[in-house]
């Protein structure tokens, strides 16, 4: 006999451009290009799985729909400028807007679109022309469910309760030509591996951080322009003010502790750099920073391997002569870890 053990629905891979104009000077203008996951989930949805009850699913597309309202109605400076408080409106509008659904998972990609720079003679960043500045993503997850003494969908009804806040990066490609050392590992009959003491080191990272809010859930979401329970009419969007955490100023320094690390560790293995660089965030006392509960790499090791050049009398084998290397797409190590906020009293092994 088969039975419903765990179940999630929702809309992937919605896409959207927000374009955010000054209201001072309409010609500056701010962009967000998302790209936003939602899935729902609720006790009440089971039936729809086994019993073929499409009563209370809201469809996929009424989903996509709702985020491109959002994405229009929502404060574009305060809000949908900072894809984690943008996560935090879309899942509580979904539980504030259906009674039966219990929980949100919210996941949203943005791209990265820098200014273009025009140099100083010609007036700096161009207010309204972009580029995209590399390949990097970054990220953030919402997970939120409401109490089970919650059974109301009306606004104002009581917060709802967070799960999971997450801000991150991923496919951020570094690499540093020297700097980096591996040697001392365990050595076996089936150890091939050669000790180096100075090795091209380049890797995508993918960084996810976990954030407790430093304040009410309550704080951090604005008036909706929803009427909840639905009326079938909008109420007009009050002004929104900033978030109690400046999101974006955390990311950014999140990323530049990443990358200094980086850059400047002798680094012994790719574990002992991972480690220093959650260390910089966990024991950084800015503000943002003491919100962070967590860091968590993915660390891919993309190897480099030097050309054997030898057939024509160029040595380009050693370690102090090696100019010419072979990228290799795989294999590739991969080194993972999560690096918490140690307890009061307790330290690092």
């Amino acid at each position: 006999m088969a039975q419903l053990a765990s179940y999630q629905y929702g809309k992937d891979l919605v896409r959207f451009l927000r374009v955010v104009r000054d209201p001072t000077d309409p010609s500056s203008q701010q962009v967000a290009e998302y790209t936003v996951r939602c899935l729902l989930t609720g006790s009440s949805l089971a039936t729809s799985y086994t019993q073929a009850d499409n009563t209370l699913i809201v469809p996929t597309d009424t989903i996509k729909n709702t985020v491109n309202v959002l994405a229009k109605s929502l404060d574009g400076a305060n809000v949908v400028l900072v894809p984690e408080r943008f996560a935090l409106h879309v899942a509580d509008h979904f539980l504030r807007r259906y009674a039966h659904v219990d929980g949100v998972e919210v996941d949203v990609d943005s791209l990265r679109w820098s200014r273009i720079d025009l140099g100083a003679e010609a007036g700096g960043p161009h207010k309204h022309s972009f580029v995209r500045d590399g390949d990097s993503v970054r990220t953030a997850k919402v997970v939120m469910h409401r109490s089970a003494a919650d059974t109301t969908a009306t606004a104002g009804a009581g917060e709802f309760v967070l799960d999971t806040l997450q801000g991150g990066v991923k496919n951020l490609l570094v690499l540093k030509s020297s700097g980096s050392a591996f040697h001392g590992y365990h050595v076996d009959e089936l150890t091939t591996l050669k000790p180096v003491q100075d090795r091209v080191f380049s890797t995508a990272i993918e960084c996810t951080y976990t954030i407790d809010l430093p304040g009410p859930l309550s704080s951090f979401i604005q008036p909706s322009p929803f009427s909840y329970p639905p009326s079938g009419t909008k109420s007009a969007v009050p002004s929104s003010s900033p978030s109690p955490l400046d999101f974006n100023a955390l990311h950014a320094r999140i990323l530049a502790h990443t990358l200094r690390l980086f850059a400047t560790d002798a680094s012994a293995s790719v574990q002992a750099t991972l480690f220093k660089m959650a260390q910089a965030t966990l024991e950084d006392s800015d503000e943002g920073c003491t919100s962070v509960s967590s860091v968590e790499y993915t660390l891919p090791n993309k190897h480099y391997v030097p050309v054997d050049l030898g057939f024509v009398g160029l040595g380009n084998l050693g370690e102090s002569e090696a100019e010419v290397f072979l990228p290799q797409a795989n294999p590739s190590g991969l080194i993972k870890a999560k690096v918490v906020r140690a307890a009061a009293g307790k330290g690092t092994p």
